[in-house]
């Protein structure tokens, strides 16, 4: 399962993605570190992410969704443990939307928006026909004055 995590950070690359690291591996410890020319490749128990340098298509996040970004961590679930391994992610999502200033959006498969970040706001979007398994944005660990449900 394929997920996409954006943000629109004045950060360079190579703070931002010590950022996402360091904060991912304060989750869970990854099995395995790659980088090459193009980003940083992560292991972990449950999934995978890719850090890229550089990113095609960022305009259609504007385009589809209003929100301009300029970051992109792709995020892939194993299928059979996706479940635990949501909740990982969306922990780590809740640190780095309290730490990185600037708009962000968690897109899935089928560019089904799950949560976004505009003006300091966070919308979660409860679309649980599209997953065989349930969200819970608890697991964002954010307080819940500050979480706007959308459905």
């Amino acid at each position: 399962m394929e997920f996409d995590l954006c943000f629109n950070t004045n950060l360079d690359f190579d703070v931002f993605s010590k950022i996402v690291i360091k904060n991912f591996e304060k989750v869970i410890k990854a099995v395995d570190l790659q980088e090459d020319n193009d980003g940083i490749y992560l292991n972990f128990k449950y999934f995978s992410i890719t850090i890229l340098k550089e990113i095609y298509g960022i305009e259609l996040y504007d385009e589809e969704y209003g929100i301009k970004v300029n970051t992109n961590i792709e995020i892939s679930l194993l299928n059979n443990i996706a479940e635990e391994g949501m909740r990982f992610v969306l922990n780590v999502i809740g640190i780095l939307i309290k730490e990185l200033e600037g708009d962000a959006i968690f897109v899935g498969e089928s560019s089904v928006v799950i949560l976004k970040k505009m003006n300091d706001k966070i919308f979660v979007y409860n679309n649980p026909e599209q997953y065989y398994f349930k969200i819970s944005f608890d697991d964002l660990n954010l307080k819940s004055d500050d979480i706007i449900v959308v459905k």
